[in-house]
Parts: structure tokens; sequence; C-alpha cells
């Protein structure tokens, strides 16, 4: 049989295990990085293009997809870097999009890729979108497209 001092020995040992699990884990949220976000970012390239169109094959690129709430929908934003040719290739065909696009800017995004967009406290805004149906494949049918710096393309497409 076990004693009342064991029990409140095991109920205070777990209690102050709850509490170091806690603490360990708000620290992991506070010490947080833009490296370390950038960890989660994905770069596999055959990946991507199994989503999204990828012609002619990128560079580079990071990207993300997130479900939206609800659970069907989902988004997929990705920063792709082209040789300069390349890009310059695309954006001819991709025509100016009426209409402006705002977009909470990715944890990721880096900060040499950031000073081309125009960001406020965290949300890109502009009014200068490119149509993205270069990289349209279903279910992604919906979004926008933003150059950044003179190889870089920011895409974010949608489900919905």
């Amino acid at each position: 049989m076990i004693g009342k001092k064991t029990i409140w020995a095991l109920i205070v040992a777990g209690a102050l295990g709850m509490a170091a699990l806690v603490s360990l884990a708000e620290r992991d949220v506070n010490a947080t990085t833009k490296a370390e976000l950038m960890t989660h970012a994905k770069t596999d390239l055959e990946m991507l293009s199994r989503f999204i169109t990828l012609d002619p094959m990128p560079e580079a690129a990071l990207w993300e997809s997130v479900t939206l709430s609800g659970g069907s929908d989902w988004t997929l934003t990705a920063l792709i870097t082209y040789a300069a040719a390349d890009r310059a290739a695309l954006i001819a065909q991709m025509p100016p999009e009426p209409g402006g696009f705002t977009f909470p800017a990715p944890a990721w995004l880096p900060d040499d890729t950031a000073m081309f967009l125009q960001m406020t406290e965290g949300t890109i805004r502009s009014e200068h979108t490119l149509s993205p149906t270069p990289f349209f494949k279903s279910p992604l049918l919906n979004g926008n497209a933003l150059a950044a710096g003179e190889t870089q393309l920011l895409i974010v497409l949608q489900t919905q």
C-alpha cells in the first residue's frame, strides 16, 4: 500500500515535471529565430513540382503549404528563384492583375527578399500583382504573384 506522503510526492513531482515541460516549450517558442523558421520552409523542387507547374525549372525555392480553417482548403506560398533570363520570360507570360494584394509575410521570408516587397508590420501589400497562371496546377487555381528583385517571384496559390 502506498502512503499519503508517497502520493503527495508523486503529485508534486508530476506537477514540477509538467512545469518544466511548459517552460521548455515557451523557451523554444521565444527562441525561434528566422534561421530556425527557414528550416521549416521546404526547399524540395521535385515535391513543389507536384503541386505547381515549374516550367522552366527554377534554381531554388523556399515554400510551405498551410491548411486553412475548415480543413478542406489550403494555400501554398513559394519564393522561387530563377536565372534572370528565365524569370524575365515568365514575367512576359504573367499579365498584371487588377486590384491589390495583401498577405501575411511568411516568417521564413529572407531579409534580402523582403526589402524588394512593400511590407508593413509583417504584411505584404502591393498594387502591382501579376497573374500566377503559369504556375497553376489543379487544385491550386487561384492566387497572386509578385516580382522580388531581379531573379525571384513570390507565388501565393489557394485551392479556394
